[in-house]
């Protein structure tokens, strides 16, 4: 499963998840976003670019539905089960797939191994600001404001995390 961090910023996995983010900013965005959409697909220059506006307009009315109670049960079961399968397949990239890939970027996998916390060792590279971000991301879901607050989010949605993580985080 794609592990999206902005899908993130939306799932619910139940009635209360969904009642939080529907109250959240995630619903102002969805609600001006679709507005937006709207209001651009009915210029006459927009007409070139209607198969994209109608795409989006699609993908956001369905998450607008839900978020302003005008649902169905199921796709609102049917959403739950994604928002769960994200957060499973989160777990396992933290838990399992980044340590393996700090582990395979050098023999020994710990950071003195790499010669530092970072894919490339002491300083970070391409991937570490790809991957760094994804993290962040997920870690502000969570409720971290700060770089110092990120572990602890995250620990307090999964458990402990790997050391490999925690010293990729304070690199």
């Amino acid at each position: 499963m794609k592990v999206d961090p902005n899908f993130a910023f939306v799932t619910a996995r139940n009635e209360e998840e969904l009642t939080k983010v529907a109250g959240s900013l995630a619903n102002v965005f969805t609600t001006a976003r679709q507005a937006s959409l709207k209001r651009f697909a009915a210029f006459p220059d927009a007409r070139a670019n209607l198969p994209f506006y109608c795409k989006q307009l699609a993908s956001i009315s369905g998450l607008h539905a839900l978020l302003n109670g005008q649902a169905t049960d199921d796709v609102k079961r049917d959403f739950f089960v994604a928002s769960a399968a994200l957060w499973d397949a989160i777990r396992a990239f933290i838990f399992e797939t980044l340590p393996a890939a700090l582990g395979r970027s050098h023999p020994g996998g710990d950071a003195e191994a790499r010669g530092g916390p970072f894919f490339g060792g002491e300083r970070p590279g391409v991937d570490d600001f790809h991957v760094g971000v994804w993290l962040a991301r997920i870690a502000f879901v969570l409720g971290a404001r700060q770089s110092e607050e990120g572990v602890p989010a995250l620990e307090r949605t999964f458990g402990p995390l790997p050391e490999s993580v925690e010293s990729y985080w304070a690199g």
